[in-house]
């Protein structure tokens, strides 16, 4: 019979040799646990998705303070939303107000708003429009907004006089979409060189133009080019003129 001494012995060298043959087990599970969590993490490639066909639609407006084509309104300010988030280019190149104002608006963009700040005193009864060209676009696409018009009068109704026509050069019969058609009132035979255009329109690329929301009156309408004054300043300028005017 052994002794206690060697019984402790088998005893603790038992014990040792247990720890040893549990590791093995729990390091297969690890093993295997580490596998499994990197085959998962393998397997999980992020694929984007395929997504559907590519948004076509310009934005377009959903909301205006003061409404689009009020009437009876003097306003200092004027917000426009659109249904997304939109940019805006080359304002100064692109809007056009008419009739012209002493001082031009203040525009400015954030998200999906247009802010348009008024400096200048409206004129009683006249009907206003602020015409944003190809300026306004979606920020995701680049969808433009072709020729978005707000309108409002000071008075108690939108004019609705029209006219529209169309610009070549004489010598060549080509079109110079840099030139512009002014309208100014008849009862002035010198604004043409001393004011700013009442109403100006520019060409597009085939030399059309249009004037919309006119007072019911007739006008002296020039060519010139569209330069900062859009005057007739510089005998060098090119210029045209009809030799009757016009009733709107």
């Amino acid at each position: 019979m052994k002794s206690p001494a060697g019984i402790w012995k088998n005893l603790t060298k038992f014990a040792f040799m247990m720890k040893r043959t549990a590791l093995i087990p729990f390091l297969l599970k690890t093993f295997l646990a580490l596998y499994l969590v990197q085959s998962l993490v393998a397997c999980a490639n992020i694929v984007p998705p395929s997504g559907g066909p590519r948004d076509s639609i310009p934005p377009y407006r959903v909301w205006a303070k003061p409404k689009d084509s009020a009437i009876n309104e003097q306003p200092k300010e004027i917000l426009v939303m659109f249904n997304e988030y939109i940019t805006t280019t080359s304002l100064q190149e692109n809007v056009v107000v008419s009739p012209s104002m002493k001082t031009n608006p203040l525009i400015e963009s954030n998200l999906r708003t247009i802010r348009i700040r008024i400096k200048d005193s409206l004129a009683p009864n006249t009907t206003y429009s602020i015409q944003f060209g190809n300026s306004i676009k979606d920020v995701n696409e680049g969808n433009v907004a072709q020729n978005y018009t707000y309108v409002f009068s000071t008075g108690n109704y939108i004019d609705s006089g029209r006219i529209q026509g169309n610009v070549r050069l004489a010598a060549s019969g080509k079109v110079d979409s840099t030139l512009i058609v002014v309208l100014q009132p008849i009862n002035n035979d010198t604004a043409i060189f001393k004011n700013k255009p009442w109403y100006y329109a520019k060409l597009n690329g085939k030399g059309n133009f249009g004037f919309d929301f006119l007072p019911f009156t007739q006008f002296n309408v020039f060519v010139l080019p569209n330069d900062y004054t859009k005057k007739y300043d510089d005998s060098t300028k090119l210029f045209a003129f009809l030799n009757a005017p016009v009733m709107a």
